[in-house]
């Protein structure tokens, strides 16, 4: 996968690596600000994970939240039975409920930045999918 979009992006330097071990987006062109679809976010979560799910048909093609993709990621990563404890401190104030996957995440350093805002509502893009996606694998 070579881009011809990401010249001076922030995203550049990890979508390469991405890319150089297989995992990017085909067709030259990255659009780092494009939405990444509840499909398209499980594919890249089986090809990290090796894990495979049957019945994928049935899963969501619209843009898919912020806070969905930090669950998703958590349950893949073998968090599901506990991120549902109400036992974690909030790590952003603008996220009100089921902030026990970003919690997880952000403890691993897959989510970063300030304690205000980690935007739940807004679509994740795929800028935003690469690096939480480079950021778990670090974290293995």
């Amino acid at each position: 996968y070579i881009y011809s979009d990401l010249d001076g992006h922030w995203v550049k330097e990890i979508a390469q690596k991405m890319a150089r071990a297989g995992l990017g987006f085909e067709g030259g062109v990255f659009n780092p600000q494009l939405s990444v679809s509840e499909k398209e976010a499980l594919l890249f979560l089986d090809e990290i994970s090796y894990e495979y799910k049957e019945n994928e048909d049935d899963i969501s093609e619209e843009p898919l939240s912020r806070i969905r993709f930090a669950q998703l990621m958590a349950e893949r990563m073998g968090y599901a039975d506990i991120m549902n404890f109400d036992i974690y401190i909030n790590p952003f104030k603008d996220v009100t409920e089921n902030y026990g996957s970003v919690a997880i995440l952000k403890a691993l350093g897959i989510i970063d930045g300030d304690e205000e805002t980690f935007r739940p509502n807004d679509n994740l893009t795929r800028a935003e999918l690469i690096t939480m996606l480079y950021r778990a694998l670090l974290s293995k």
